[in-house]
């Protein structure tokens, strides 16, 4: 629904843009690739460590658990045929209990991975609009800024791209920032 909403209204948006532009005499249009921002940028770029780290400490837990389970079910092989019925039920069931445990760990692990990613991401592009892009646009005269991938542009020359000029700016904004809280 989200996606068809916005091939409703970015045309629409462009219109009305464009009429204003042409209008008052100027239109100038950039394009940007805010993924290619957030992968470039210094900024993403430690997130991104950030956030592998995160991800390789929760990896080592859910190893462990998965070995323990693996060892439990060789376990359970091995002794089924010197078991009574009933302690192979209750172990069973102990390794079934295990089992929903681990599968819920590992959800919870992805449920939380994600967020930390989203929540990180927010974080960067509202750094990267609010302070580079806006500023960058105004400065050089811009009347519309689009992201390349998400806007249902099909094509845009590379004259217009502004990517690598707002890494950049972005990367030094982000360095003056760092320094200023030093």
């Amino acid at each position: 629904m989200n996606r068809h909403m916005m091939w409703l209204i970015a045309p629409l948006l462009l219109w009305l843009v464009v009429g204003r532009a042409e209008a008052a005499g100027q239109f100038k249009i950039g394009v940007i690739n805010l993924q290619e921002c957030l992968n470039k940028s210094e900024s993403g770029k430690k997130a991104f460590s950030t956030l592998k780290t995160k991800k390789d400490k929760m990896q080592i837990q859910i190893d462990k658990r998965q070995a323990d389970l693996d060892s439990i079910r060789e376990q359970l092989e091995k002794q089924n045929t010197v078991m009574s019925p009933e302690a192979k039920r209750d172990r069973q069931k102990e390794f079934e209990r295990k089992l929903r445990d681990f599968r819920d760990m590992v959800a919870d692990f992805n449920d939380e991975m994600g967020k930390a990613e989203e929540n990180k991401k927010r974080e960067i592009f509202q750094d990267l609009v609010e302070k580079v892009i806006n500023d960058y646009a105004k400065k050089n005269g811009f009347t519309l800024v689009m992201e390349k991938r998400t806007s249902g542009l099909l094509f845009a020359d590379q004259a217009i791209d502004i990517t690598n000029e707002i890494i950049e700016l972005f990367n030094r904004s982000a360095g003056r920032s760092q320094q200023s809280k030093e």
